[in-house]
Formats: C-alpha cells, sequence, structure tokens
C-alpha cells in the first residue's frame, strides 16, 4: 500500500502529538496549549520577575529599587506603615495567594518544613495571567514565593525570571525576634501567652528552621535554573552591587539603572546578639552555617565581607523587673485559670454550643484566619444541623464566611432564614456584600440600595455601599456615601477606618488623619494608635513614631508588668528562651518610656513659652 505525503505528515503530526502527552500528561500539555494561545496576540517579549527571599532580608529595598527603576510591582501594593515606612512594595494579591496556598497545608507564613504543601497551580496561573493583562512585563515580590519555587516554574516557564536576595541567618532571626517582641510589647494584650507572636521563643529554634526552608529551595532552585536567576547578598545591595544593570541584561528589561538607590542605612541594623548562639545545637548550627557558605558561594553579587556579626546583648533585666516576674509566678495572681473558648478550633473537632446565643458568640469570636477549608466546612454543618432555621446563628455564620471569602455559602445561609419579615436592611446589606466578592456588581448595586432605602437612617447603610462604591473607582459617589453616615453618626471602629481608607485612597490626607485620630480618641488602642501613625508619618516619621510610643506608654503604664510578663514565661520551657524575651521586653519598654517622657517634657516646654 502507497501512502500521499500529507497523510505520512498528519500521521507524523499526531504521533508526535499523543508521544508528547504520554510524556508530559495532559494538564501540563493543556495549560501550556491555553498559556500559548493567550498570547498570541500580545508582546512577543514577556517577563515575570519573581523577587523573594526569606523575611528580613532585604526584599522590601530590593522591590524599591526595581520599582524606582521602572519594573511594574502592581496597582494593589500594601502601604508603607509605622514599621516599614519605605513601604512592603508587595501586591495584595500574591501574598493572598501565597497565603491560600499555605492555608491548604494548615501552615502560615511561618512554614518550617513540618507538612507538606499542597497547591492549586491555576490558582498561579490565573495571577500570572491577571498580571499579563495589564503589562507584558511586571515584578511580584513577596517573601512567600520562596516556598513556592516550583510551581512559580511550572506556570511561567521561560517567561520567569527570578532575583533572590540572601541574607546571613542571624541577622534574619535577630530582626524577626526583635520585630515580634516590639509588637507584643506595644499591644500589651490581657492574654500575651495566647498571641501568635509568642511561638518564637516558645519554640527557640523556629525562626532559623524558617530560614533554612525558605533558603534550600531558593539554593535548588538557582542550581537546576541558573540562566533564569539572579542571587546577590543583602550586603551587596548596600554595597552599590549593578543589580539592575545584570537583570536589564539577564532579562532583556529595561530599567533605569542610573535612578538613585532609596536605601537607608541607618534602618539597617546587621547584626545579632551572641546569646541568640546558646538556643541551637552545635549540629543546627553547623547546618545554618553549611548553607548560607553555600548560597554566598553561587552569588553573582557578594559583598568582601559575609561574616556575621556579633555581640552582646546590650540590655540585662533589671533586679526590680525579674523580682516582680519571679513573684507573680509563685503566686496565685499567675495561675488564675481562665475559661478556654470553644473556637477557634482544631482543623477536626467543630463543637458548636446548642445554645443559640452561645453559638453566636462563638462564631463572632471567630477571625478569618483561625480555620482552614476542612474545619470551616464542618462548623457550616454543625449550624446547618444544629440551628437549621435559627435567624441570629444564620447570619453570624453568614458574616464569618463573607469574611473568608466563601460567598456561595454566605447566601445559602441567608437564604435559609431569609423572610419578608427579616429581610431588611441588614440580610439586604450581606447579600449585597456576596454579590460584590462574585463580582456581580450590579446585582450587588441592588442590594446596597435597598439597604439603604429600607433604613436610610443607618450610617452603616451608607458607609457600606460607599466602600463599594470606593472598590469600583467611583469616588464622587463614595464619598457621598460617607458624608451622608457622618452627618447621622459615624462613631463605630470599622465605620471610621473605612472612611479613613478611603479619604487615604484618595489622597485627602488632612481630612484621612482627623478621622483616624477621631477613631483612636474613642477607640483608643494599639490598632487605633498605629493606624493614626502610619498617616501621621507623611508629614514627618519621627513625630508620628515618637506620638505612638507615647500613647502607647501612656495606655499601658498602670498596667502590673511582673504578671503579664509572667504569664509569658510561664509558657516558656527554656530558661535561654526566657532571658532572650526579658531582654527584649524591657529594651522596647524602655523605649516607651523614653518617649512618653520626652513628650511630655516637649509639651511643659511649649506650655511654658506660651
Amino acid at each position: 500500500m502507497r501512502y500521499s505525503l500529507p497523510f505520512v505528515q498528519m500521521f507524523t503530526v499526531f504521533y508526535c502529538f499523543f508521544k508528547r502527552i504520554r510524556l508530559t500528561g495532559w494538564r501540563h500539555l493543556s495549560h501550556r496549549f491555553y498559556m500559548n494561545t493567550n498570547i498570541s496576540h500580545r508582546d512577543n517579549h514577556r517577563k515575570a520577575i519573581v523577587i523573594t527571599g526569606f523575611h528580613r532580608s532585604g526584599t522590601s529595598s530590593l522591590a524599591h529599587y526595581m520599582h524606582d527603576a521602572g519594573l511594574n510591582l502592581g496597582e494593589n501594593l500594601i502601604a508603607p506603615d509605622i514599621s516599614n515606612m519605605k513601604g512592603y512594595f508587595e501586591d495584595w494579591n500574591a501574598v493572598r495567594l501565597h497565603d491560600s496556598q499555605l492555608k491548604r497545608s494548615f501552615t502560615s507564613w511561618r512554614f518550617h518544613d513540618e507538612c507538606m504543601l499542597k497547591c492549586d497551580l491555576s490558582a498561579f496561573a490565573h495571577y500570572a495571567d491577571m498580571r499579563f493583562d495589564a503589562a507584558s512585563q511586571f515584578g511580584m515580590k513577596d517573601p512567600r514565593a520562596s516556598l513556592f519555587l516550583p510551581q512559580w516554574n511550572h506556570v511561567l516557564q521561560d517567561e520567569g525570571g527570578y532575583v533572590f536576595i540572601v541574607r546571613h541567618w542571624s541577622s534574619c532571626v535577630e530582626s524577626l525576634l526583635n520585630r515580634h517582641s516590639r509588637q507584643m510589647v506595644h499591644q500589651f494584650s490581657d492574654h500575651p501567652e495566647k498571641e501568635d507572636s509568642i511561638v518564637f521563643w516558645q519554640r527557640p529554634t523556629l525562626a532559623a528552621e524558617m530560614w533554612l526552608s525558605y533558603n534550600e529551595r531558593i539554593l535548588q532552585h538557582v542550581r537546576r535554573y541558573r540562566s533564569q536567576s539572579v542571587l546577590l547578598t543583602q550586603r551587596a545591595l548596600f554595597h552599590n552591587a549593578p543589580i539592575l544593570d545584570a537583570m536589564n541584561s539577564k532579562f532583556s528589561l529595561q530599567l533605569d539603572s542610573s535612578v538613585s538607590k532609596p536605601f537607608d542605612s541607618s534602618l539597617i541594623r546587621d547584626v545579632a546578639y551572641e546569646e541568640q548562639q546558646g538556643l541551637y545545637s552545635e549540629f543546627f548550627f553547623q547546618r545554618l552555617e553549611s548553607l548560607w557558605r553555600a548560597l554566598v558561594s553561587l552569588a553573582d553579587f557578594r559583598h568582601g565581607d559575609e561574616e556575621p556579626q556579633w555581640e552582646p546583648f546590650p540590655v540585662r533585666v533589671p533586679h526590680k523587673i525579674a523580682d516582680m516576674v519571679k513573684s507573680a509566678v509563685e503566686s496565685s495572681e499567675s495561675h488564675e485559670t481562665q475559661q478556654a473558648p470553644a473556637l477557634p478550633m482544631p482543623p477536626y473537632d467543630c463543637s458548636l454550643s446548642t445554645d443559640s446565643k452561645a453559638a453566636v458568640a462563638q462564631i463572632q469570636r471567630l477571625r478569618a484566619t483561625d480555620l482552614d477549608d476542612l474545619a470551616q466546612q464542618q462548623l457550616l454543618e454543625q449550624v446547618e444541623n444544629t440551628h437549621p432555621v435559627n435567624t441570629a446563628v444564620q447570619l453570624a455564620m453568614a458574616r464569618y464566611l463573607i469574611r473568608v471569602e466563601k460567598y456561595q455559602e454566605a447566601m445559602t445561609c441567608i437564604k435559609r432564614v431569609a423572610t419578608p419579615e427579616n429581610f431588611r436592611s441588614n440580610v439586604n446589606l450581606l447579600l449585597g456584600n456576596c454579590y460584590a466578592g462574585l463580582q456581580d456588581v450590579t446585582t450587588a448595586k441592588m442590594y446596597f440600595d435597598r439597604a439603604v432605602e429600607d433604613n436610610p437612617d443607618n450610617s452603616m447603610t451608607f458607609s457600606r455601599r460607599a466602600v463599594f462604591h470606593s472598590a469600583l473607582g467611583n469616588f464622587d459617589a463614595a464619598q457621598k456615601d460617607f458624608i451622608a453616615a457622618k452627618n447621622i453618626t459615624l462613631r463605630q471602629p470599622s465605620q471610621l477606618k473605612w472612611y479613613a481608607d478611603f479619604l487615604c485612597e484618595t489622597q485627602q490626607w488632612k481630612e484621612a488623619k482627623a478621622v483616624a485620630a477621631e477613631r483612636a480618641n474613642i477607640h483608643p488602642g494599639f490598632y487605633t494608635y498605629s493606624y493614626l501613625a502610619g498617616i501621621e508619618m507623611r508629614e514627618d516619621y519621627n513625630q508620628a513614631k515618637a506620638r505612638l510610643l507615647y500613647h502607647l506608654y501612656q495606655l499601658h503604664r498602670h498596667q502590673n508588668v511582673g504578671v503579664w510578663c509572667a504569664r509569658i514565661v510561664r509558657t516558656l520551657g527554656m530558661a535561654e528562651a526566657a532571658d532572650d524575651f526579658m531582654r527584649r521586653f524591657e529594651m522596647h519598654w524602655q523605649a516607651l518610656v523614653d518617649a512618653y517622657h520626652s513628650m511630655v517634657s516637649i509639651k511643659e516646654k511649649l506650655q511654658n513659652i506660651s
């Protein structure tokens, strides 16, 4: 039998096609087909630059530099705050993506290889498509990206470029411990032993284990994909490494390498306390050092001196504080029993009270991050089985589901109990939020309008609709609704924050400062004062920070310091960890005291002059 040439060509094409399916798999092939068909009408030179490294390694400074040089890092960047005056330069959507993937595996940014990471590749592809739709070349910065390099490489393939910045483990650990101890002292919560930050002292090697997990993945990626990677140390970055020229050359970009460097050496403290070494075994210490040497050996840019800088802790715990803590630990006051809340619940145990009021209270106490997907589903089943027609419980569950962006499930709860009698403004508001979350703008607006019509004397209805308009960019409509809400009454913390957020977004800084100050006066606390300081720092960062410390000390100065510290110390299993936290507590507490007295002195001088 003789075959014509076209038939032979067709047979060869189909043979190669099915052979590739067998070798690569349907999912990979369909993904590449999807990606290729989507780029046919776009710029031929597409590039996505992933900027990452372990937390506190200088990723923000590096991203800031690239942003100023012209790299598009996104339209929804995390705003600067009092803890990072220069800004984070992280796209909120990328951060949410990585956090959601970590949550799938019941972990968080504190991942230290305690579990296997489970990932949804379609989420990464969706993000890449969204960014490529906006620009043919873009950058994405997030330390968490270090944990998902195989996923990004699978999605981006040849269109991906990776810029890694590394810092010696001792400085990263020191910076984490300093940040989280400062946050705890500034917040001074009623139950510090339950704060997430205390885990760094309950498990003293945690921060170093995290550094290993992040940087081992970076090392593997650089070794395997050398032509797509640029690796530099933090010290090299701050000592004029030509990173922009290297990126332009390797990734065919056109970044402005003449842009001035946005680094402030006064904000960088590249030392670690000697006492930190007492937390690690010799084997663990050598494992850290070995990985560091391997990273430096592969670095495209390194400083002449990459050795760690150790120094003794400059602060000792005063005998007075130590005696207070010892006394509190031994007294019955520090051993008072607290009734443990039923929620947050472990992933596989969702017990909900049969009493409707207690059940509502349990659900209202839940934070968005308390439950993983499985626990949320179990809780939802408990609500359906235990309180199937109770309006208060179903609506409380709907509000929680909206906070965790489970809008379809929230609408199911709402519609289960919605009747003409209770279908009022609060139900319309909830449905408006659901449809807004589902990006059904027309239906969302209908429900928000109904909520306002049903209750025109409620400031919450106007505020919610204002947030909706603001998210769509309808700033005139949002301004009108916020003014209407303010004319009724605007004293709830959430509403005041929404209004201040809107004023910041529209760069009405004076008005934003006034609203944030009003919120802090009505509801004084760590979060309201920190938010106000974040706005005030635009005028004068040092003054904003001084006022923040003044307010925080004024808020906490009558607290029993000994009992507060004792609550923490009693949960720590290592004397070295307890000593470390106590030293840091003293350092941060003294900074509050000094700032308070300095501000009081300034006020007294001004009064004398007047």
